[in-house]
């Protein structure tokens, strides 16, 4: 990059920072106050011109903002050679802040009743109003400037970084200006910030437009679901159901797990009854219907245990569903507990 030996004129120190107006707390139309705009951002200007704001800028601008007790003007745009800007006049710039992330400079804009004297014949409406509508909704689409009165020249010269970059020094503003294209802020909507007071204000509009026609069930899973990819993304997956079971007092089983049991096994429900009858676990009232299959294949055991490999290979494939709702799934470990089993005498 160039190295910068002049200062540019005074009209390249323009700067122009992204409105983070939105409904709701950012958009008073009664008190006709729109909060929270974001001034000044840091970071390399949007443009071609080798400018950088830093924290000594934000600090400046901080302190400028905060001294007139009048508040700084506000303009619709920048004079220029054809117009100086009279009749341009909006209101007054207050309370200027850091933001949360101390990387920019926050004001709020309170207009002028001259505002909305009378309408804008390119507008159809006076500037006033439109600048409410348009922070409300359409705040990405503009944004604001600052125009110094005095800029600290000979710092800016001697402050320059080695690729031609000089740091942006101003000691007093003439008006903080709105114009059409920002170049010291981005990321649009807030300038990239999000306050906490204004989050559930903009999930409402979100859900709002993501969801417009969907019912209440659909909205409900999806933000279920959401919610639970985040948990996990920050928090780590959530433990297996087999690591949460273990930790559940054992005890008789409720009716409806019974149920649940016997409907996965295709069993009738009077089973789930006797069970509940017999105040079983359910572990013991899934050990029951192992039993069971295993009972139904045992008259077809014939010959020494060792030979009985095949038999118990095809007794598995051939109840492998009900199995499985038992958490048997593992072919070999099967055959090796029947062959056990029928060694031990557990079956004849």
């Amino acid at each position: 990059m160039k190295n910068i030996t002049t200062t540019p004129p005074a009209t390249d120190f323009y700067l122009r920072g992204t409105s983070i107006a939105t409904a709701g707390l950012r958009v008073d139309r009664e008190a006709r106050v729109i909060r929270g705009i974001t001034v000044l951002q840091a970071g390399r200007v949007n443009d071609n011109r080798e400018l950088t704001i830093d924290g000594k800028t934000l600090a400046q601008v901080l302190q400028i903002g905060n001294t007139t007790t009048k508040g700084l003007k506000a303009r619709w745009t920048h004079p220029n050679m054809s117009s100086d800007g009279l009749g341009t006049f909006l209101g007054r710039w207050f309370e200027f802040r850091m933001s949360a992330d101390n990387q920019s400079v926050l004001a709020d804009l309170h207009l002028s009743e001259l505002a909305f004297a009378k309408p804008d014949p390119d507008l159809g409406m006076s500037r006033g109003e439109w600048l409410l509508r348009m922070a409300d909704g359409e705040d990405d689409t503009f944004g604001v400037s600052l125009a110094p009165r005095t800029m600290d020249t000979k710092a800016m010269e001697s402050e320059v970084d080695s690729e031609g970059v000089q740091p942006y020094r101003v000691l007093a503003l003439a008006a903080i200006d709105i114009v059409d294209e920002p170049a010291a802020t981005r990321g649009g909507l807030f300038g990239g910030q999000l306050s906490l007071a204004d989050a559930p204000l903009a999930a409402t509009k979100v859900l709002d437009q993501m969801f417009a026609t969907a019912t209440r069930e659909v909205v409900e899973q999806r933000a279920k679901a959401f919610l639970s990819r985040y948990l996990d993304t920050r928090f780590g997956g959530a433990k297996p159901v087999e690591l949460v079971q273990q930790k559940r007092p054992l005890g008789p089983a409720t009716a409806a797990e019974l149920s649940t049991i016997a409907t996965n096994a295709g069993l009738d429900q009077s089973f789930a009854q006797q069970w509940a009858s017999d105040n079983l676990t359910t572990l013991q009232a899934k050990a029951a219907i192992c039993d069971m299959v295993l009972a139904k294949r045992r008259g077809e055991s014939t010959g020494e245990h060792g030979s009985n490999t095949e038999k118990f290979r095809a007794e598995f494939r051939s109840q492998r569903a009900t199995l499985a709702t038992l958490g048997i799934t593992d072919e070999e470990s099967y055959i090796r507990s029947r062959v056990r089993d029928e060694r031990d005498g557990l079956f004849i």
